[in-house]
This record gives C-alpha cells, structure tokens and sequence, in this order.
C-alpha cells in the first residue's frame, strides 16, 4: 500500500504534452483497472487553493484517504474515463471530479484490503514482467521508458507500485468475479447482428464517375462562376446528354478524358464531403450539383456491390472482449457493494 501520511500540496506541476496522452492512458489502463494514484498534472492552483492544507476525506476500515492522495490522483482518473483535464480549472467541475476520484480510490482501498484478507500478493518479478512487456510494446529501451514516465512528473519507484497495484486488483476480481462470466456464441451473435445488420456487417462498394469544376481562387466571383459551369454541365445531362460526354466537356477534374470515372470505392475510403453523397446513392443514379472540398462536382454511381467482409472472427472477437469487459463491470460494481456494506467507509468531500 501507499505512504498515507498527510502531505501539504503547495506547488503546481508543469502541465504535460497532450501528444503523450494516448500513451498515458494506455499504460494506465491494466486490464480492468481505473484510477491508480500518481503525481497529477495539475493547473497552477488560485492563492485559496494554495492555502488549503491537507487533511484526511475518507477512512476506510483502519486506513485513509488524504486530499493530497485525491488530487494527485484526478489527472490519471480522468484521462482513462475520457474525461478533459481541462475541467479542473472550473471550481464546480473540479470538485465534482475530485468526489469522483475519491470514490474510486475508496473503491481501490477495499480491493487492496481484500486482497490481504485473501493472502494476495504481486511479486517484484511479476511488476518487471509487465513492464518489460510493455516497454516492447511501445518499442521502448528501458532508459527511453524510464524517461517517459519521469515526463509525467512521477519517479519510476512510484510508477511501479501504481502498477502493482493494479496487477493485484485484476488478481482480485479475476478470483472473485470471473468465475462468474460467461458469454455464449448466442450472446455474441446477437451482439453482431446489432452493430453490423442483417448483411452481417457486409462492405459497400460503389462505381463511381465525376464532374469536377474548382473555382479560380477564393474569391467569391471565381466560386460563382464554378458553379454556374457545373450548373451547366449538370443541365446538359438533363437535356440528354451522356455522362461521360458531359464530363470530357466540362470536368477540370483527372478523370475527365476516362469519362469521369474514378474507380471502385469502400465506404469510408472517400472524402466525406464526396462520400457521404455518393454512398447514399443507388446504382444509376446521378447527383444534383454538390460543393466537396475539392470544389463543385456532379456524381454518378454505376454500380453498387456489397461483400462479405474477411474480418468477421476479428469483429466477433472483439465484440465477445467488449461484452465481458460490461459483464465484468456489473459483476465488479455488486462486488464493490457488498464490501462496502461488510466496510466502515466514511468520506467528508
């Protein structure tokens, strides 16, 4: 367990870079827990918060739970519940956020408990498994990782003993909860045919061909006069005309001597403002004129094909992971209940 004794927090750490966050989150998210004390990066606390000294917000049975050791562990919570860190700056969304993480670590305090209650331990040679499994991961020398965490404003020793920690929780609910999991191929079928439909979670493909006119400049007479043209090439087809012969006279785009044929496209591999019109279009079908990114265009569809995609076991996989995950955060909220019924838990935040 941690150092519980009080601490006085008086000096702001410098805030972190957001392009580390991903990391961060990643390498705070073992297995299924949340919340793990560290150094937080906090904003530069208001004189009234400055004068504010620790003191003691929770006693769990004999233990407790400090302010200091509630703040240093906001950040952490915060990031792996998707939440903005920048939220701290807001006096009422902090203390909202600051009751958050102290029920959390109340939480973290009776699975500790528990796990001395069940002779359970993590041993040094498991805590350097897991990080040397982790610097591969992340293709990481020692020294390199080692200066990633200290970027976070936390020594290595005390990155270790947040990962203990989190290894003998996992060992606690795996012993008490996972036993009580299971999920059927019925379960996951269901899953699959809610998030994917009927088809199976089949790919879309379209034939696609265009008109392109891309105004000038920026200004707004060039933009008029694109779009006049394409107007014009969209009321030509009207009157007759074939696709591919509009295309060849008024297209500035690259596929304009092709007919304006551009290929064969899965949805999601064109540009939304091109994509999301053309894939909601049937076969045959020619667009209206549509301003895109690229400038004013008119779309046709030839051809409108669906396949079964080759990633199914991936995706039924993944959806099984995702329904033990809820299953196992039911189970592990009951199991939080019941310990603190049999616990002496007061908090004062």
């Amino acid at each position: 367990m941690m150092n519980r004794e009080s601490k006085i927090s008086t000096c702001p750490v410098p805030a972190q870079s957001r392009a580390k966050l991903a990391w961060l989150k990643r390498a705070l998210l073992v297995g299924l827990c949340a919340g793990a004390p560290m150094l937080a990066t906090l904003s530069a606390p208001s004189p009234a918060q400055a004068e504010v000294i620790d003191r003691i917000v929770a006693q769990v049975n004999d233990e407790v739970v400090t302010f200091y050791e509630v703040k240093k562990a906001a950040i952490p919570y915060m990031l792996q519940q998707g939440i903005n860190p920048a939220i701290l700056d807001n006096p009422e969304g902090r203390d909202a956020i600051y009751r958050d993480v102290l029920q959390d670590q109340v939480d973290r305090f009776l699975l500790a408990q528990e796990a001395s209650t069940l002779g359970m331990d993590v041993s040094k040679a498991e805590v350097d498994e897991w990080l040397a499994r982790t610097r591969q991961q992340q293709n990481l020398s020692e020294a390199q990782f080692r200066e990633m965490v200290s970027g976070y404003g936390m020594d290595y020793e005390t990155y270790r003993g947040m990962i203990r920690d989190n290894l003998l929780k996992m060992r606690v609910v795996k012993v008490k909860i996972g036993s009580q999991i299971s999920i059927s191929e019925t379960d996951v079928d269901r899953a699959y045919k809610e998030r994917f439909g009927d088809d199976g979670g089949k790919t879309k493909y379209i034939e696609v061909a265009n008109i392109l006119v891309k105004p000038a400049d920026s200004t707004p007479e060039a933009i008029e006069a694109a779009q006049k043209k394409a107007e014009a090439a969209r009321q030509a087809i009207r009157d007759g005309a074939d696709f591919a012969e509009a295309a060849a006279m008024f297209s500035e785009g690259p596929a304009a001597a092709n007919g304006g044929y551009l290929g064969r496209f899965a949805d999601g591999e064109l540009d939304a403002s091109f994509g999301d019109v053309a894939f909601a279009m049937e076969a045959g079908e020619i667009s209206e004129v549509v301003r895109t990114a690229f400038g004013f265009q008119i779309i046709q569809v030839r051809e409108v094909e669906y396949e079964a995609s080759g990633n199914i076991e991936a995706r039924k996989n993944e959806l099984r992971a995702e329904l033990q995950q809820k299953a196992i955060d039911r189970q592990l909220q009951a199991y939080l209940q019941r310990l603190r019924a049999q616990a002496f838990v007061e908090t004062s935040l």
